[in-house]
Order: C-alpha cells, then sequence, then structure tokens
C-alpha cells in the first residue's frame, strides 16, 4: 500500500528523474484531467501520465513523450512555460527515489491512440478524482486545482507541444 512514507526518504538508493504531467480539457463546462489505467496482474493502476527523463532529453521534452506514448494523445499545448511544482517519491519496491517535474498541459482531444500498451486514457473530473495509486498525485491535483483551472480555461497556451 502506498503511504506517507513512500514520500520521506530514509534510505540511500539511486536517483532518477522523471517527467509528470497533467493534460486538461474542458467538456460540459466541466474541467477534466487526463489519468492512464495501467493493467497489472492483480490490480489496475489509475495514475497520472508520468515517466523516466532519457538521457540528452530535458524534463518537457520527456513529458510530451511521455504523455503521446502513455495516452496517445497528440494535440497537447503547454499552460505555462515552467514547471508548476516538483515532487519526490519512492520509485516500485523503494528501490529508487525518484524526483518528479510536473507540467501542465492541455488539449482538445477526447481519445489517443495508445498501440501495445498496457495502458487506457481515462478522463475524470478534477473535482470528482477516484481514489489513484499514488495518493500524492492526487493531492497535487487537489492543491492546484485553482491554478489548473485557471490555466486550463485561459483561451492561450504557449504554443503546442
Amino acid at each position: 500500500m502506498i503511504n506517507s512514507t513512500w514520500y520521506t526518504r530514509v534510505t540511500d538508493v539511486p536517483v532518477r528523474q522523471a517527467a509528470d504531467k497533467i493534460v486538461v480539457r474542458w467538456q460540459d463546462n466541466q474541467l477534466w484531467a487526463t489519468l492512464t489505467v495501467e493493467r497489472e496482474p492483480a490490480f489496475d493502476v489509475i495514475a497520472l501520465p508520468k515517466g523516466g527523463v532519457e538521457a540528452g532529453e530535458s524534463s518537457f521534452q520527456a513529458a510530451v513523450r511521455e504523455v503521446r506514448e502513455e495516452t496517445g494523445l497528440q494535440r497537447v499545448q503547454l499552460l505555462q512555460p515552467e514547471p508548476f511544482t516538483v515532487e519526490e517519491q519512492y520509485g516500485f519496491g523503494k528501490g529508487s527515489w525518484i524526483c518528479c517535474t510536473w507540467f501542465l498541459f492541455v488539449t482538445d482531444e477526447r481519445q489517443g491512440r495508445v498501440p501495445q500498451s498496457r495502458h487506457t486514457l481515462m478522463w475524470t473530473p478534477i473535482g470528482s478524482l477516484p481514489e489513484m495509486f499514488w495518493p500524492g498525485e492526487r493531492d497535487i491535483l487537489r492543491e492546484h486545482a485553482g491554478l489548473i483551472t485557471r490555466l486550463g480555461r485561459s483561451p492561450t497556451a504557449t504554443g503546442e507541444a
């Protein structure tokens, strides 16, 4: 079970950089966020799209690549040029410490094509979040709901990613 101990570093383990992202869209006068459902043998993992930063890649480049790989969404626009928060946590099995840099994107797409992936795209209203595998992700959505809503409502974004 993921609890607060996953967010407090107490062991010396390798550090890994990750790019996490929130992708939003408007529907029925509500702001919706994309989640991914990853099929595991024992249970499904509901989480925000995320992934590691590869060699030679910036956090932003990794965020764009990961959102396309995990959600299949192609038309995403960055809502602000800099990350809006950074979070740190253990990875699966607590074998690595992950520094997660968070970016905020908007899209007009409802469906993505995710070829050969265990991930499935899921949309949820920001105000009605399901239980998520990583409680810190749900906390980020709740804590930054005002900023996400304000930026998500903006008629202009910083450009297509």
